[in-house]
């Protein structure tokens, strides 16, 4: 389905006959949507995460198409304001922007995913998130041990297969067929980034190498563009399997680069293998 020109289910009322407040409520459901599915199969790594500027155009695509509209009337309806009530106090009613809401969706998003990755990543190297103390933090971030020593490896791995499944993109997770076979994560640079970003900024925290702050938002972007060279200067620049990974743009030698605000996007999105464990629900 394109979810960029989605529309209503069978059955829904159409977006002439709801009120502002229900627009903005099925916007808000069509651009979770998009952007799991956007993230789970993309198979360029930079459209794994957006900048704000791309995700806005995101939200304004999404909007454009379940209203019916150009994008330039789609941007203009979500700069409009709209009174809306407060969540701590359905009673009080704040005016904000119709994007509002819309763009807390990403935040939301990004909130889930790290929980689900950091609980796979320190399940598997057997020591709860909780116990880890700033000196094994370190040593986990020296040479970057979270994602290339021998737990570190496998860690990232259990981790992304976590993350992937989350997203409906289980067919990217080929399990072994015969003896002797394993199984296979097929992927980009950047679902491997946006994995050991959210662990790098954990040790980094619990190492008292940054703060800790309660918000995610934006600044996991930031977080990821540091990140993905990293990645890119220690992973094999080939589209074969290594140890249960499988890069899909691996021989691309644009895969470390983060696209520009003003590119088009997300590329297209690739299809299910039909051998893989299968989609799960999102």
């Amino acid at each position: 389905m394109d979810l960029l020109r989605a529309s209503p289910g069978v059955g829904t009322a159409t977006p002439s006959a709801l009120s502002i407040i229900e627009k903005i409520m099925e916007i808000k459901c069509l651009v979770r949507g998009h952007q799991v599915e956007r993230t789970g199969k993309t198979t360029r790594s930079g459209d794994v995460c957006l900048s704000a500027a791309r995700s806005l155009k995101e939200y304004v695509s999404v909007t454009a198409g379940f209203l019916g509209v150009d994008e330039a009337e789609a941007s203009d309806w979500l700069q409009s304001y709209v009174d809306m009530p407060t969540r701590k106090d359905p009673s009080v009613v704040k005016r904000i922007r119709r994007s509002a809401p819309v763009a807390r969706v990403k935040a939301h998003c990004i909130y889930q995913w790290k929980d689900i990755v950091i609980a796979a990543y320190f399940a598997a190297i057997g020591l709860p998130r909780d116990a880890v103390a700033a000196q094994q933090a370190l040593q986990l971030l020296s040479d970057m041990a979270y994602l290339l020593s021998v737990r570190g490896f496998p860690a990232m791995l259990c981790a992304l297969e976590a993350l992937l499944l989350h997203q409906g993109a289980g067919f990217r997770i080929v399990e072994p067929i015969s003896a002797g076979d394993r199984k296979v994560i097929h992927c980009t640079l950047g679902h491997v980034a946006l994995v050991t970003s959210f662990v790098r900024h954990v040790l980094e925290v619990i190492a008292g190498l940054r703060p800790a702050r309660g918000g995610v938002g934006e600044g996991i972007f930031d977080v990821w563009v540091l990140e993905l060279p990293r990645v890119d200067g220690v992973l094999p620049h080939d589209d074969e399997e290594h140890a249960g990974l499988r890069l899909v743009e691996g021989t691309d030698p644009c895969r470390g680069q983060v696209p520009k605000d003003g590119e088009e996007g997300p590329a297209d999105l690739v299809e299910p293998a039909g051998n893989g464990s299968g989609d799960a629900d999102v």
